[in-house]
Formats: C-alpha cells, structure tokens, sequence
C-alpha cells in the first residue's frame, strides 16, 4: 500500500487556490430570488463564467442565467449572446445547451417548436400535475399540503389546509401525486397520512371526498376523459385500480409482473389502460403496452430494443407520444394507435428531449419538469466522545464545483476519491494534489468502496456494452472488471467477499451475496416491496450487525433499523414522520460500534444525527446544510466524516408547438 501512494502522490496534480467559484454562484441567485441588484447578478454570473471554464457544469448553468437576466431586463441582443454562448462554447452540457438553443429566435430550430420556462424557485415538484387550460400547476407545499401556482400571476395557493408541518393539523400528513380532471375544475390526489388515501377535491378548495384507503404506497395516475373515473396504482397489488368518482367502486384490471408501476394513462376513448413494461433480460430498458379494461387482453404498441417510455396523447387522441433512445439520443416521438393497436411506424417529432412530463394542454404544450442538481463533496470533524461537530464542512476541492459527488475513503484514510467529470478524482488528504482516473469504456454511477488491497475500488454502473451492475476499478489502468449484474449500492464484509443489497426480481428482499459460491441468502423481506427498496445498508465493524432504512414502516414514518447480519427481525433505533425522509447512503455505524451516524431531510436542509444502539435518544450533531446531505462516508480515524450536499433547483418547462391545437386535451399524470 505505501508503494502504491507513492506512485499516486507523484502522479498528482496541484491544485490552484481558487476563488469559492460556487460561493459566486449562491450570491448571484440569492439576488435573482429576492429580485434585488440584478445588474450585479449579471455581474457576478459572468464572473462564475470566467473562472470556472472547465468546470463546464456550473459555466454553462451561469452563462445560461446571465441570458435569462438580460431577457427579462429586456436586452434582447445581450440575452441571444448568451444563448448562443451556451450552445457554441458548452455543447457537452446538453440539457443546458437544449435549453439554451430552444431561447434562440426562430429560425434556429428544426421547426416552429419552442421551449420556455415557465416557473422556477423551490416549490415545483415532478409530483403534480398542469390544468389543461395551461393556467395551473399542482404541487406539494412546505406544509405537506396540496396547492397550485398560478402561471400568469405567479402566486401560490393552498388547497389543502392540513399539512403535517402545519400546526394543530390532524391529522398530520402530506399530499401528493395529484393530477387535474379534464374540465380542470377538481384535482385527484394521494394522502399520507394515518393509512393512505386517493381523494379528490376542487381546485378551489371544496368537496373534498375520499374514494379509496390502502395501507400500502398509492399513486394517482390519470382521469377519464369523460371525468367518470380515476386510474390509481396500489403498489401492494399488481395491477391498476379503475375507480368510480360517483361512488367510489374498483376495478382493477390485471397487467403483466413487468408493469413499470407508476406509469399508466387511459385510453383517449376510455377502453384502454397503456403503461410502461420492462423488456426481458438482464438489462432491460421498457417498452409500451395497451390493456383492454374489458377483456384484460394485453399487447405491445411500442417495442423496441431502445428505452420506450410514454409521455402522453396528442390532443385529438390519434397518437401516443413518448420519448425513446432509439435514434441514439433520447428525443421524443409519436405513433398512431387505432382501436387498441399500433396503426404506423413512429415519427420522429423533436430530437435531443429526455424529459419528465407532468401533462399537457389542450393548446398542445407539453409541461415538464427539470431538476438542476449542483452537488459537492464536504468533509467535517465530529468528536467522537461527545457526538458534537468540532469543525464546519468545508469543501474538498475547489475543481468542478458544483459537479462532484459519491465518495470513498482509502483503507488508511489518506485518500479520499470522489466521482467528477472527469470520471474518478483522486485527492490526498495531505497536501490535497488530485489525480484524475478516466474509466475506461465505462461509466460511473456511484462510488462504493475502496477494495482492500488498495489498489481499486467498487463502483455501480454501466459497461460500453451495455452491462450494469456492480464492478471493481483498476485505479491505476481504468479498467472495469464487473463482480455481480444489477447490483447497485451494495454493503460489503470486510474482505469485500459477501455483499449485502436489495435484490431487485420476484424475491424483493434484503439478501446476502457471496462472491466465492455465488450463494444469495434472503434475509429479511417486506411485504409492501416499496419498503426495504434502496435500504442503505450498513454492516456494523465487526461484521455482526446489519443497520438500513425503510420507508412507510410504521405506516407514516421511515425508519433507521438494525438486524443480526445473518437476518431475523429488526430492531428500529429510530423512526421520523414523514415528510422527512433519510439521505441517500447516509447510514454508518461507528468504529466503536455504539452509535449509527444517519443523516435526516426536512424542508430542503438535512442535518446529520448520531442514533445510539442501545435506544437512547438520538442526538443531533450539529452537522447541518442546505439541500441533501448524503454518501456519509466515516474515516478510519472516526472523527472525519466525507459526504456529497447537493442543492435542487426545480424548474417547470414548457415544450410548445409540438402538437397540433385541439378542443379538448387528453391529459398525461408525468
């Protein structure tokens, strides 16, 4: 190991003291926000431009705001410089450089379509849902409770008024999943609460009703277009729930085991239910099926070795519209279906769009929702004896700000590696000199684990042939040699021999996985699959113990557990009421064992806890930032603790002039 520092200390680059570039950034927006001194705003975006030209993530991002500042100064021919800035000088910053090109005059795209941007701040959600005049956008407040903004005035207005951060509120709770009626009059919504409910309720506030109660995870899906009934999906079950608004009877119509379960849309005439399904494989993309609601006769209307999602129905009801990769980049396409049934080949409507669709209007837009992640990666000082932060975070490294995150610590600490643009950044702890690692053919998704021969580490993602799964990287060549298929953040033994993870498939549970045999063991399982997806495993030092996360358990709570890591049942150290929620990997146990450092999300700020194991209250570090706190990462000295903050930053787009005018709109939940 020594020799092997050695030759990477040597290796590195010095890194320059720059100036805090994403500290720039934060002030320019804090300006926008509070529409204060935008000429400054102005200033200092360009000055972000300027010093964080390889840092192409947040140039392109303030280059593009700059443009945003000048259009609503009304200086047209200093927004266009903008624009066009964006797409000539940052093209592999696609959504970005999309944006950009869509804010150019006519002329510059391919036809009469058009991009705009039609809300920003933090309240957008991918959860609601536009009215079909245009006017509104449905979405959960910092309360917990149901509103709509108002496009044309921008105000926002409660239609809910018993939000679990709402006080004297009971029952406490949170709204979501909502999706507006045809005549846009009433909204159909999800509450979590005491149990789960689909409501409905007028968008002004009255008539609120309950049509069905599940214990399980619920989601509201589509309107007929006749108004008449709800499509709804009960994850417990597998299949969709065809609710009656009159009465609420249900129906459910059975779908394949492949059901994407959170994707389904009536039929323009209310015959049929299409939804999106896996391919079969080991690596599966999806395809789109159609289902009769009357005889359950199920057949494919988009397949294709391409990811095929759908998005919605054109206005008239002639053509599905969904985004698929089959040209090679996502973009978006239509094809016409008759009477249950594909009628032509798709075309090709607007290339270069992978969006996420929160419905569309009877004018023919398509409403989308984009969330602008800047994350970095911090590392503080926690004591170990009394649980309190000794120093603040501060960030590793002043490269690709705002474009880093997924980390791991060496095995003695000297090195802290993160995931960057450049693929791997390696940074030492000493005289922080950075080396950059460029897999090679592969792309990284997370990093996991420093292998303990310190020559590699564990990374989740994606071979040049198509492979995902769990792989071992060469720090040194690049290279990626894959260790298990459909593996995605698993927990490891000490020897890296046993891995523990969900298992995605029929089991769905909580299992262990031994590299050597090739046994996987099940050791524990929920029966609400939601529950123990994605837990954040942990394994306690001494390879004894088990600690992770489940979601809704108690119903309206997630919950930090520990179990012996050979199963049985888990014993919860703590559990927090929804809405907040836990970060992502942001379980460890502690070197003594005695305590599980867990990070914890509410109203966008998360603040990082320590949990005793022996039950008693859980103490609050006094680690706290804004956005997400996650990938906690302990180092071997037990006092440093290495994670990623990433800040959102919603935003509600309008794609414009992509379908024809109709009378009537066929309305898409996301």
């Amino acid at each position: 190991m020594r020799r092997l520092a050695g030759i990477l200390v040597f290796s590195m680059m010095v890194l320059g003291a720059d100036p805090d570039i994403r500290e720039i950034f934060e002030r320019a927006r804090i300006l926008v926000a509070r529409n204060e001194n935008l000429a400054e705003a102005i200033r200092l975006y360009g000055q972000v431009v300027t010093l964080a030209r390889a840092q192409h993530v947040l140039a392109a991002r303030a280059q593009y705001e700059q443009g945003l500042l000048y259009h609503r100064l009304g200086k047209e021919a200093e927004a266009q410089r903008a624009f066009r800035a964006v797409v000539r000088e940052f093209p592999d910053q696609k959504g970005v450089a999309a944006l950009a090109r869509a804010r150019l005059p006519a002329g510059t795209l391919e036809t009469g379509i058009s991009v705009r941007q039609v809300w920003t701040g933090n309240d957008p959600d991918s959860a609601g849902h536009v009215s079909p005049d245009g006017r509104l956008i449905s979405f959960t407040d910092s309360t917990g409770d149901l509103a709509v903004h108002d496009i044309e005035t921008g105000e926002n207005r409660s239609v809910t008024h018993q939000g679990s951060s709402r006080p004297g509120s009971p029952p406490p709770g949170l709204a979501t999943w909502s999706v507006f009626s045809p005549d846009g009059r009433r909204l159909a919504y999800v509450w979590y609460g005491n149990g789960t409910e689909l409501r409905i309720i007028g968008a002004d506030g009255s008539g609120q009703r309950t049509l069905y109660r599940t214990t399980m995870g619920l989601v509201a899906g589509d309107w007929s277009a006749d108004g008449k009934y709800v499509l709804a999906f009960d994850l417990s079950k597998r299949g969709m729930l065809v609710i009656s608004v009159a009465d609420g009877s249900v129906r459910t119509v059975p779908v394949s085991d492949r059901w994407r379960d959170d994707s389904g849309l009536f039929s323009p005439d209310g015959n049929y239910i299409v939804y999106d399904i896996a391919q079969e494989g080991e690596d599966p993309g999806n395809d789109i099926h159609m289902v009769s609601i009357a005889t359950g006769r199920d057949v494919a209307v988009v397949e294709h070795r391409a990811d095929d999602t759908m998005v919605d129905w054109s206005p008239d009801g002639s053509k599905l519209l969904f985004v698929s990769d089959r040209s090679g980049s996502p973009g978006i396409w239509a094809i016409p279906i008759v009477d249950g049934h594909a009628a032509g080949p798709p075309e090709l409507l607007k290339p270069d769009m992978n969006i996420q669709p929160i419905g569309s209007t009877r004018q023919g837009s398509i409403f989308y929702y984009v969330d602008v992640m800047l994350r970095d990666v911090f590392v503080a000082e926690i004591d170990p004896t009394s649980g309190k932060l000794v120093s603040p975070p501060r960030a590793v490294s002043q490269r690709f700000v705002g474009a880093k995150d997924t980390l791991a610590w060496s095995p003695e600490g000297q090195y802290l590696i993160y995931k960057s643009p450049r693929g791997l950044s390696l940074h030492s702890m000493t005289d922080g000199k950075e080396r950059d690692v460029q897999p090679e053919n592969f792309g990284v998704q997370w990093i996991m684990k420093w292998h303990p021969d310190g020559r590699s580490v564990f990374v989740s993602g994606r071979s040049g042939d198509g492979r995902f799964g769990l792989f071992r990287l060469d720090l040194q060549t690049g290279k990626a040699q894959i260790v298990a298929r459909l593996i995605d953040r698993p927990a490891f033994s000490a020897d890296a021999r046993t891995l523990y993870y969900y298992a995605f498939g029929p089991t769905h549970a909580l299992v262990a996985h031994n590299l050597d045999t090739g046994e996987v063991k099940s050791l524990y399982s929920r029966p609400d699959v939601g529950e123990i997806q994605n837990p954040n495993t942990d394994l306690s030092p001494d390879g004894k113990m088990l600690a992770f996360l489940l979601q809704n358990v108690p119903n309206g709570y997630n919950s930090l557990v520990v179990m012996p890591a050979t199963g049985g049942e888990p014993r919860t150290l703590l559990s927090i009421q929804r809405p907040e929620r836990f970060g992502p990997n942001s379980a460890i146990w502690t070197p003594d064992m005695r305590y599980i450092l867990v990070s914890r999300t509410l109203n966008k700020r998360s603040t990082v806890w320590r949990v005793p194991l022996d039950g008693g209250p859980p103490q609050d570090t006094g680690l706290s930032m804004p956005g997400l706190i996650g990938c906690l990462r302990l180092h071997p000295d037990g006092r440093r603790v290495a994670f990623f903050n990433g800040e959102s930053h919603p935003e509600i787009w309008a794609l414009e002039n992509i379908l024809p005018k109709a009378g009537t709109s066929r309305l898409a939940r996301r």
